[in-house]
């Protein structure tokens, strides 16, 4: 059981929507696949999957993709761009797929939880990363 802070929103993202989003925007050239020819390119980039990602506001403006391990990215305004991080089944590539808020918004399922729930608990590395997340939200809301 650790102590985290509470009060931070997580709003969930729906895994299937994300996928999807995600499969057709990963770049086949930016990642270091063990194959040259499209079919086998389209093949395994059928095998990435996002991690569990839920949306994390900070200002009206600033916004947040965080995964179940406390790893995320953030947009300065709703214009910009947040990544999502992806893992291909039995491999060791990662991808960062940029989506806009639309996209995200698309996604939500509605439902939401405390991050400090959200992210998952196992150690220290954890701990941290909702700490880092915790923060910044709240040192935006009080921006």
């Amino acid at each position: 059981m650790t102590n985290r802070p509470s009060g931070t929103i997580a709003y969930l993202l729906n895994a299937e929507t994300i996928a999807h989003d995600v499969k057709h925007r990963i770049s086949a050239t930016a990642l270091a696949l063990p194959c040259e020819s499209a079919t086998c390119r389209i093949d395994i980039l059928k095998q990435f999957t996002p991690f569990a990602t839920a949306l994390v506001f900070g200002t009206d403006k600033r916004w947040a993709l965080v995964n179940t391990e406390g790893v995320g990215n953030f947009a300065d305004d709703y214009d910009a761009k947040a990544s999502i991080y992806s893992w291909l089944q039995g491999g060791d590539n990662t991808a960062l797929t940029p989506l806009a808020f639309n996209d995200v918004q698309s996604a939500l399922t509605g439902e939401s939880m405390d991050l400090s729930e959200f992210i998952r608990t196992f150690g220290d590395r954890l701990d941290s990363n909702h700490w880092s997340w915790h923060n910044w939200a709240k040192a935006e809301a009080n921006a």
